[in-house]
């Protein structure tokens, strides 16, 4: 009997070539039929499959006699076994009583099993790899190819990890922490920890030369990706565990659902649906490890970041991709966190570059927060540009009481204060050295000054507490000494030079409570990866402590509203939105207002509201020429 010719595409999950037709429930009759893979080199539309008779107990010296039987069924029936004892010691099944400490019982047997069943995968493999180049699905290595023929692999693996990583991650013994379980069964070890397939998820392979290309059968489609997130966040971040136990688990496999999306190129509606909000969800991740795990040894600050860079640029990609077909929710949001870090970009041409962007999104409350935050930490004296000569960035303020009354208003997310938290040290470390070099100059040379108390640049520079600002002042030479009444200062003349000493460690992010933290209101890692306001969060019980949130923190997001003390200035803002001068003159004042406050020079503090005054005349007075 012929067999029908594979669709195009078509993939055995159990292994290429391999089929089974069966006549009763467990095929143990004599009329069970197996097709034979034949000849895989046969010509498209020839019939190069055989059926072979499988033999009945009664037919002894026939199956001592049939070549097809002897080639086949022997492989077969030992890779079949070694299968059902791998997958009892790694269990698949959702029942975690059934697992088997195979592993604990005999080592030996249990890697002779994985290693059977790593070879038949392989020669699968091989033969999955040729037919593939054989129907256009995969490019042929040997053959040279333009850009324009180039193929867009589609992937078809159902599984959080292709079935031939799994059984070659058991044999090299690199199946994480995070994808095993505790022995349930009753063996000698018991709490012996031991892999479990249903838990194991893709690992990122850095493509790199000698490293073959990944099969269609490696790779996941969109629905499984988003599948595999959710596992991912939900199962895996929203465990017991703490975030830094499982935080490289979960970098290393975001970074290969990223790399899966990239491969495949998606472009239907609804699969850039889905990797819109996997990619979204994941720069959430950074940004919320940045934050949380900040100042831990073990954690790698420069890698997350460009991670979270590398996760928005495709994110803006995308966002640009699918304008006109559909509109991202959450565009806006995830402009803002690009505009905060762009205070480190070398291109001074934020302004410009954001007047490209949709109305809707630069209007966005949250955009323009994000761009208040970007002019009030932008420096006054550093200059930049790709190409000479560099110039300076034109909405730069120098202003870090503007900026951290910014970030612990209303205004700022949470999310937002984490990606502005990034930025503290650098921005403390400019407004010292502004304040000490105005003191050197007006005090002429190095005296001593008494002036700056410990509790009041704690405040201005939004620092936790008393210990964490000396300290910082410590790490750039500064001394700290004690009033008569017992209060410590910060000794602005004790520095010589002309500029202050700096080093990586001293601009290394610190986990800020009273500032960042705060924002959070409870909420579990998965609400806020997710993108849920305290409120959604409290209705689907992912509330942490319901005491730990704030009383006046009741709306939808507490974030996009404004508080109380400052209701009066949203009240300006919305009055003079349509009058750029008037929008210009009240940031002029408020500018003003916070550098006289931050010099705390009592004769200028005193005629504040003369000098505010006389500039909104004068800027009155060009409004109307």
């Amino acid at each position: 009997m012929s067999t029908p010719q594979q669709p195009r595409g078509f993939r055995n999950p159990r292994g290429f070539g391999r089929a089974r037709v069966s006549t009763s429930s467990r095929g143990r009759r004599s009329g069970t039929r197996y097709i034979n893979p034949g000849n895989l080199n046969a010509a498209p539309g020839t019939n190069s499959h055989t059926t072979v008779p499988r033999p009945s107990a009664t037919q002894g010296s026939a199956r001592s006699t049939s070549t097809n039987s002897r080639r086949f069924a022997a492989p077969r029936n030992q890779y079949r076994h070694a299968r059902a004892t791998i997958r009892s010691s790694a269990s698949m099944e959702s029942g975690e009583d059934n697992l088997r400490d195979t592993a604990s019982q005999d080592p030996v047997a249990y890697k002779q099993n994985v290693e059977e069943v790593f070879h038949t995968l392989r020669k699968k493999r091989d033969e999955e790899r040729h037919h593939a180049i054989r129907e256009g699905l995969l490019a042929d290595p040997d053959k040279p190819t333009t850009l324009a023929n180039a193929i867009t692999i589609v992937g078809t693996c159902k599984d959080m990890c292709p079935e031939f990583e799994r059984v070659e991650r058991m044999l090299q013994k690199m199946v994480d922490e995070c994808e095993k379980m505790a022995n349930v069964s009753h063996s000698p070890q018991p709490d012996v920890r031991v892999p479990v397939q249903r838990r194991m998820v893709k690992r990122y392979r850095r493509p790199a030369a000698g490293n073959e290309e990944q099969l269609p059968s490696d790779i996941r489609p969109p629905p499984v990706l988003k599948k595999t997130l959710d596992y991912l966040i939900n199962e895996v971040v929203g465990a017991s565990e703490p975030l830094e136990k499982v935080h490289k688990f979960v970098w290393d496999r975001t970074r290969a659902i990223r790399n899966d999306f990239s491969i495949q190129q998606v472009t239907k509606p609804e699969d850039l649906r889905l990797a819109i909000s996997c990619f979204e969800r994941i720069a959430r991740f950074h940004i919320l490890s940045l934050h949380q795990l900040s100042g831990m040894p073990s954690f790698d600050n420069y890698q997350e970041s460009e991670q979270l860079r590398n996760t928005l640029l495709s994110l803006m990609y995308y966002y640009d991709d699918s304008r006109r077909k559909f509109t991202s929710l959450n565009e806006a949001e995830f402009r803002a966190y690009c505009i905060i870090l762009e205070l480190e970009d070398q291109r001074p041409d934020l302004e410009d570059r954001a007047q490209n962007w949709a109305l809707g999104i630069l209007k966005d409350r949250r955009v323009q927060t994000a761009l208040k935050l970007y002019a009030a930490a932008g420096s006054i004296s550093g200059k930049r540009g790709p190409l000479p000569p560099p110039i300076a960035l034109s909405l730069a303020q120098t202003n870090a009481t503007r900026f951290f009354s910014l970030v612990q208003s209303s205004y700022v997310p949470y999310l937002m204060a984490c990606v502005a938290e990034t930025y503290f040290n650098q921005i403390r470390r400019t407004a010292l050295e502004t304040l000490w070099k105005a003191y050197k100059g007006k005090r002429g040379g190095n005296v001593k000054t008494e002036d700056w108390v410990v509790d009041d640049l704690k405040t201005v520079l939004g620092f936790d507490d008393e210990a964490e600002a000396q300290e910082f002042c410590e790490q750039h030479g500064f001394t700290v000494s004690e009033r008569e009444n017992g209060e410590a200062y910060i000794d602005l003349g004790s520095v010589a030079g002309t500029y202050l000493t700096d080093s990586l460690s001293n601009r290394k992010q610190k986990f800020s409570k009273r500032i960042v933290e705060q924002k959070k209101h409870g909420r579990t890692l998965p609400a806020v990866i997710d993108g849920l306001s305290v409120s959604q969060a409290q209705i689907r019980g992912l509330i942490e402590d319901a005491s730990d949130r704030a009383e006046s923190t009741l709306s939808d997001e507490e974030s996009l509203f404004v508080s109380a003390d400052m209701s009066g200035q949203q009240s300006n803002q919305n009055s003079a939105a349509g009058d750029p001068v008037s929008k210009g003159n009240r940031d002029t004042s408020s500018h003003i207002c916070g550098w006289l406050n931050f010099f705390k020079i009592p004769a200028f503090r005193h005629s504040a509201k003369a000098i505010v005054e006389r500039s909104e005349r004068r800027l009155e007075q060009f409004r109307n020429r």
